[in-house]
């Protein structure tokens, strides 16, 4: 059936669906996993769609995207992977006693901080209440693993960890430690934790560098012990399901940390998809509001660092900010009314729906102009981040685009080799003060002469440098202004000015990251109503300068929506809408109307069976053609009286069919509508009507020309009816006329879609004639598929 064929286009899809979530504590990761165990879609918390007196095209489309999860069964729960129960599995399989030994390490004072926890002795007393958990989880590792216990595995990793986790965290959190940090540059701090996210804090860590919760040392060959343990839970779940005789397995990581967890997942599965959650800071605090303010910063530094004290850390800590540059599909988790989550839930199954079938809708204006300033950042040359920027007018109009990059005509910085500093200092690649200021010179050829070192290291990298990062490291300062790059902002408004551009008051900025001080005052100068923006950018702009007195305050939004490659994925087509309807219900819309000629209705499957259908296409010259049609068929029902036909031809012209073989004098072919270069529809009628069991034998014959070489090289049938045998011959009196001759499937009578990858492109052998110098391509098919177009095709050779 061809509704099979447009599904098998989005099997796969189907069949598998991994997401990822990430964003920082308090912003709703957890209860976006809920939502996705949701069982049954009427229990989602979802508001009607309208069916009539839409206030606007979104509106129109969540009634498409809620209609289509509806049905189906296209909404299924999700299995969710908790990370930090993964995190706990690693310190589980491990004895009690290392875990102990472990706590006592940590109250050790070094040179950089000393850590005091309350009540120790207490929680030494009360640590043998965990020995079971530890004892029953040693059987669980991955190399005790085989087929035959994937249930227990399943139960244990999905089930008895979260758990375990759930009873720990209780028993932990307890217990209050504070660290004192003594930075050897900066004033000392100190730095409130409960325990229990202390702990975990650090053993996600740990795993991540050496894959042991209770070693920090990074090593390479351990750095993807924690994603590797994910991915074991995931073929679990997926074996589990096919136990169970599902066809489809959906699974939720909840949640992703590292942004090189997100990319093993990208690497590995194409069908992941990285979800993060936003929410403003603000709302994000109120919803912690168990946690002291103190304790809330100590979270942020941990899980959004300003920078790592040592370069390996980048592999191994949480780093938020980077997880969001990679984010396949942003949500917003505000406006919750009375924990309903109704605009959450309504952002998730937009993208689940998308996911299962791409371009079911088309994206939001405001998506459209943040994937332009998405595409825009990969035109930075910056060493350390690229950022896009789109201004339009207040309709959403495309005014100007901009990323952060050196002024134009300038060597952009990932173009500047700091090794040819030493062998040409070209002229064009490094400014005066970089040829001629003795300090610079100095620092730059120390840093050349070392790096020349490093090519079979790199392995064939180039070799750029950051000004800035020297310059400020000669003064020993941080300043800001000695980058040599525009911000994607500020270009995007200097375009505006360099090319006359249009006013842009009342208008928007997209921004990959929000604007810094600077381009705030520029916004709003120039009149910026409504600022978008994906990652917030760390300074005060907003409070300083975008929250100023009541007037002209422009309005900033989180950005929520689908970016970079799944914007491409989730809205490209897999085949035209109108197709794909077309297809699926056997409805051709255009034919419906169509009254020149008038279309007729299929003869109904269930009235009769052919026992065989011979066609043959017979080539004697390009002006002479002639095509006969024999049919053999039986009645199914009785009173069959006519037959419903149709011609298509893609040459010059094509004569009226005529019947040449009529089985008793039984029938006669009416014509209905006749278009000479292109179509005809004709009736067979019965004389005298036949019933079930009867048989019937006919022959049509029609003639026509190609002189102007305009027909397609393909001579093909679109079944309808049962067919016992098919036999599709192409017959031809000059062999030098075609070659190339194969025989092909197709789901369509376009001839766009293949139905079957076994006979594609299969080659047919001509087979000569006895008694004439004539050739025969035959292709003989025992119970054609219904709905399915049977072809054999050709090249014309040239003349």
């Amino acid at each position: 059936m061809l509704t099979k064929a447009v599904d098998n286009i989005y099997l796969k899809r189907n069949e598998f669906i991994l997401i990822g979530l990430t964003g920082r504590t308090g912003s709703g990761c957890t209860t976006l996993a809920k939502i996705l165990k949701t069982e049954d879609f009427d229990d989602l918390t979802l508001k009607e769609p309208k069916s009539y007196n839409f206030a606007n095209d979104e509106e129109r489309k969540y009634q498409i995207l809620h209609q289509f999860m509806k049905t189906s069964n296209h909404w299924q729960a999700f299995s969710i992977i908790e990370v930090s129960s993964i995190i706990l599995s690693f310190v589980l399989q491990q004895p009690l006693e290392n875990l102990s030994n472990f706590i006592d390490k940590l109250q050790t004072n070094n040179d950089e901080y000393e850590l005091y926890i309350a009540k120790r002795t207490e929680l030494n007393q009360e640590l043998h209440r965990l020995a079971y958990m530890f004892n029953e989880s040693r059987s669980f590792t991955q190399s005790e693993y085989d087929d035959s216990k994937n249930e227990d595995f399943y139960d244990y990793f999905v089930n008895k960890v979260t758990k375990y986790k759930n009873q720990i965290k209780k028993f932990f959190r307890k217990y209050h430690c504070i660290e004192h940090n003594r930075p050897r540059l900066s004033d000392s701090y100190d730095t409130e934790y409960d325990l229990y996210t202390y702990l975990m804090q650090l053993f996600g860590n740990n795993i991540r560098a050496s894959g042991n919760p209770y070693s920090e040392k990074f090593t390479s060959d351990s750095q993807y012990c924690l994603t590797r343990r994910i991915d074991f839970v995931i073929n679990i779940i997926k074996k589990h399901n096919e136990l169970k005789g599902n066809k489809s397995t959906r699974i939720c990581i909840d949640a992703i940390r590292n942004p090189f967890e997100a990319r093993y997942f990208h690497d590995t599965y194409r069908s992941f998809y990285l979800f993060s959650m936003n929410v403003d800071d603000k709302e994000r605090r109120n919803r912690l509001k168990d946690l002291k303010d103190k304790q809330i910063d100590s979270l942020d530094r941990i899980e959004y660092p300003e920078k790592f004290s040592s370069p390996e850390e980048i592999f191994y800590h949480q780093d938020i900010q980077s997880c969001l540059d990679i984010t396949d599909i942003h949500l917003y988790n505000g406006n919750n009314e009375n924990e309903k989550f109704y605009d959450l839930t309504e952002q998730l199954i937009r993208y689940i729906a998308l996911i299962l079938h791409p371009g079911l809708i088309t994206p939001t204006k405001i998506e459209r102009c943040m994937q332009l300033a998405y595409t825009c950042k990969l035109n930075s040359g910056c060493l350390s981040r690229q950022v896009g920027a789109v201004i339009t007018d207040e309709n959403f109009s495309i005014k100007a685009v901009g990323w952060n990059d050196v002024p134009s005509g300038q060597v952009p910085c990932n173009l500047r080799d700091v090794c040819s500093y030493k062998i040409n200092a070209d002229k064009e690649s490094f400014s005066d003060f970089e040829l001629h200021d003795n300090k610079f010179k100095v620092s730059i050829e120390k840093i050349s002469s070392i790096m020349s070192k490093c090519d079979q290291k790199i392995c064939g990298l180039p070799k750029p440098f950051c000004f800035k990062d020297i310059y400020n490291s000669i003064g020993g300062s941080n300043n800001q202004v000695h980058t040599r790059s525009l911000h994607a902002e500020e270009n995007a408004f200097l375009q505006l000015a360099k090319y006359g551009g249009q006013g842009i008051l009342g208008g928007n900025l997209f921004t990959t990251s929000s604007p810094c001080e600077l381009c705030a005052k520029k916004a709003y100068h120039l009149g910026i109503k409504h600022i978008y923006y994906i990652d917030p950018y760390p300074g005060i702009s907003r409070k300083h300068i975008l929250k100023f007195g009541t007037k002209f305050n422009p309005e900033q939004h989180l950005y929520f929506g689908a970016i970079g490659n799944a914007y491409v994925s989730l809205y490209d087509q897999r085949m035209p809408i109108k197709d794909e309807l077309s297809l699926m219900s056997g409805i051709n819309m255009k034919k419906l109307v169509n009254r020149n000629p008038e279309p007729i209705t299929p003869q109904e499957i269930n009235e009769i069976r052919f026992k065989k259908i011979s066609l043959c296409f017979e080539f004697i010259d390009r002006e002479n053609i002639v095509v006969t049609n024999n049919y053999h068929l039986v009645a199914l029902v009785d009173s069959v009286s006519h037959l419903e036909r149709e011609l298509y031809w893609s040459g010059s012209s094509m004569e009226k069919p005529i019947l040449i073989k009529n089985e008793n004098s039984n029938c006669t072919l009416i014509i209905k509508g006749h278009s000479a270069k292109s179509q005809c529809y004709y009736t067979i009628q019965l004389n005298n009507p036949i019933s079930k069991g009867e048989s019937l034998q006919y022959t049509t014959q029609v003639t026509a020309k190609d002189e102007y070489h305009e027909m397609q090289p393909y001579f093909s049938y679109n079944v309808r009816n049962y067919i016992e045998q098919l036999e599709i011959s192409v017959k031809i009196h000059d062999k030098e006329l075609i070659d190339n001759v194969s025989f092909e499937i197709y789901a369509d009578k376009a001839r766009r879609y293949k139905a079957s990858l076994e006979n594609s492109d299969e080659k047919i052998e001509p087979k000569q004639q006895t008694g004439n110098k004539s050739f025969i391509y035959t292709k003989i098919i025992p119970n054609p598929k219904l709905y399915t177009n049977y072809c054999i095709e050709w090249k014309f050779k040239k003349p």
